[in-house]
């Protein structure tokens, strides 16, 4: 047990470590740095150019506008929900009118209080529950004997030499302590067992994590892959003029089955991999290998373990994606923004569910996520910073800036707000999303060929 913690470092003090800011942590660099040496992603070189031609500093681009044209209100609608997840009996820490109260996770309810690992006071936000047919871990401490079981991807809190780092039980080993009631506890046992049974999680504004049990643990990637290729698609049709439409949404299913195991959560590289190895499908019915008319988070979960069909893949190959860029510096992501090409990336970073009066979202808290890029501002004249705007996969949580919800003639610029949407300011950005490194633009996304309309002797009626 390192000095730290001998020190008497509980959840209460992280807040401090929060503030001061933990560094951009690369996800999983090994399968990022692969994708180069099979020349799969590209850099530098096949950048350059853009800059040189086509800058993108003192200008803007706001490429989620061409999405918003054929996909009208597709940002947001698709909340991802294959979340890592509990039993419904645990107990939750929750904020009533006379102090701590105890609830079990299945009665909890969207707008109930709880308390986090930062023992702060958070609204829950988003309620799941599922069907689980898959592996359990079961969790015993070795002095107050504490249980608790959980799905895989489950992250837990576990203290670590330099601080706090948030852990997917399925990576807990009996070397590994956790924060049980802001103490810290040893592991003495791990068990897996099959369940098959509902399983429960929570959303939790701003710090994404609850007390379960007495336990720090977090609450619920394809969505960001899926969204920024939908955006350089509607790009390459409405700005560009490819001979190409929209069709339909892409879907994240195909992507999300190809992550190689059976728990939740997906390496950004893994999905590049994937969709430019294979390609992409749309929310269709397949008849005789998937239906994807509607999204359902359990057929890319089952995917995960045993692979995507060849069914599958065979359906991808007919729209493939022409390369990965990988911007190494501010002007190259500009650049790239200005010439129609959105972007996703994984990064270990939070922010808050409401922006500030600056009409930015600060960053706060930390959790790994991989979420789509499909613009940029660095003109200054509606925020004082430069700034990207992102896009997530967390359905309708979170809020947009005020004067963008009420200011008709900023909307005449921006568009309406869209939902899901947070804007980052230019020096966290580059710092967490571009320097983390594992982040990937689409180019020449292989879409739909467009379709010769009659003539019916005026275009009044098409």
């Amino acid at each position: 047990m390192s000095d730290l913690f001998n020190s008497g470092m509980t959840p209460r003090k992280l807040r401090q470590i929060y503030s001061d800011g933990f560094q951009g942590a690369p996800i999983n660099m090994g399968d990022h740095e692969a994708l180069f040496s099979e020349g799969l992603v590209k850099e530098g070189d096949a950048i350059a150019h853009l800059v040189r031609d086509n800058p993108g500093d003192g200008k803007r681009a706001y490429l989620w506008r061409s999405r918003e044209k054929y996909d009208k209100g597709a940002f947001g609608q698709e909340s991802q929900t294959t979340g890592d997840c509990l039993h419904g009996f645990v107990l939750i820490n929750t904020y009533e009118t006379n102090g701590l109260c105890k609830k079990r996770l299945k009665d909890m309810k969207v707008g109930d209080k709880v308390y986090t690992h930062l023992d702060n006071i958070k609204t829950v936000t988003r309620f799941i529950e599922r069907d689980h047919d898959d592996v359990m871990y079961t969790i015993t401490t070795d002095v107050l004997m504490q249980v608790i079981s959980a799905t895989a991807n489950h992250q837990f809190l576990v203290p670590t030499s330099t601080g706090f780092q948030w852990i997917k039980v399925e990576e807990l080993t009996l070397e590994h302590s956790l924060i049980l009631y802001g103490e810290v506890e040893r592991i003495a046992k791990i068990k897996k067992n099959h369940y098959i049974g509902k399983v429960y999680c929570i959303d939790v504004e701003d710090d994404h994590s609850f007390i379960a049990d007495g336990y720090s643990v977090h609450n619920c990637t394809s969505h960001g892959c899926r969204n920024s290729r939908d955006t350089t698609r509607s790009v390459e049709i409405h700005i560009k003029g490819e001979s190409e439409e929209y069709y339909k949404r892409g879907a994240t299913e195909p992507t999300y089955g190809a992550r190689g195991h059976s728990g939740q959560g997906m390496s950004p590289s893994l999905a590049a991999r994937f969709v430019t190895q294979y390609g992409w499908m749309v929310r269709q019915n397949y008849p005789g290998c998937v239906d994807l008319t509607r999204y359902n988070s359990s057929i890319g979960s089952g995917w995960g373990r045993k692979g995507v069909p060849k069914c599958v893949r065979d359906l991808c190959s007919q729209h493939d994606v022409g390369e990965y860029l990988t911007p190494r510096t501010p002007d190259e992501a500009m650049a790239l923004f200005q010439n129609g090409y959105a972007c996703h990336s994984g990064q270990n970073i939070g922010f808050s569910s409401t922006p500030s009066k600056r009409g930015i979202h600060e960053r706060k808290g930390n959790w790994n996520h991989d979420m789509a890029t499909v613009g940029y501002d660095d003109t200054k004249e509606i925020w004082n910073t430069r700034v990207y705007l992102v896009v997530n996969s967390w359905g309708r949580n979170g809020s947009q800036w005020t004067k963008w919800r009420n200011d008709s003639s900023l909307q005449n610029i921006l568009g309406p707000p869209i939902t899901g949407m947070i804007v980052v300011d230019a020096s966290v950005w580059e710092r967490y999303f571009l320097g983390g490194g594992s982040i990937y633009f689409y180019s020449d996304v292989e879409g739909f060929p467009s379709k010769t309309l009659p003539d019916y002797g005026t275009t009044a009626y098409l």
